[in-house]
């Protein structure tokens, strides 16, 4: 019906998720400099993301169109996170080798699906298996959360 009409998003969509989850897991991780009333570090990072943005697209754009905003975009985003974990570690924060590792999994979409299915459940057979990414007291919470939702399913079913 609209043919090749969204080819050139599809294409894109992989910079598109990656930057849309950074920009995600950067709210979350500048809630510990808002917790410190470092606010004007959280808009200073956006303020240094949006100049980025901005100059990126100026390359990129001219050179590889849609493509070039989308890389734009994604590496402006990249560089937001990697402030705000920076901003946060300075500030007392300690991240987990596991935690760094989750929140930069994202940029295995950019290798393609096959490779994203397969990172992904190598990281949930690690989680589920080991200590390193998730506690047993993690895995057990994770249960009962799931055991609700299921619950509450089947009573809305029934």
């Amino acid at each position: 019906l609209f043919g090749s009409k969204y080819d050139a998003g599809l294409s894109v969509l992989p910079f598109t998720l990656v930057q849309g989850v950074f920009v995600s897991v950067f709210v979350v991780v500048s809630s510990y400099m808002w917790c410190e009333s470092r606010g004007w570090l959280v808009n200073a990072g956006l303020l240094v993301a949006l100049l980025a943005t901005a100059g990126l697209n100026l390359l990129l754009v001219p050179r590889w169109g849609l493509h070039g905003a989308a890389v734009a975009s994604g590496t402006a985003a990249l560089i937001l996170l990697l402030y705000a974990i920076t901003c946060c570690g300075v500030l007392g924060m300690r991240f987990s080798v596991a935690t760094l590792a989750v929140m930069f999994m994202p940029l295995v979409l950019l290798a393609g699906p096959l490779a994203s299915m397969t990172t992904t459940l190598i990281v949930t057979s690690v989680a589920c298996r080991t200590e390193f990414i998730l506690t047993r007291d993690d895995r057990r919470k994770a249960v009962e959360i799931l055991s609700r939702a299921m619950e509450r399913l089947s009573k809305q079913r029934g």
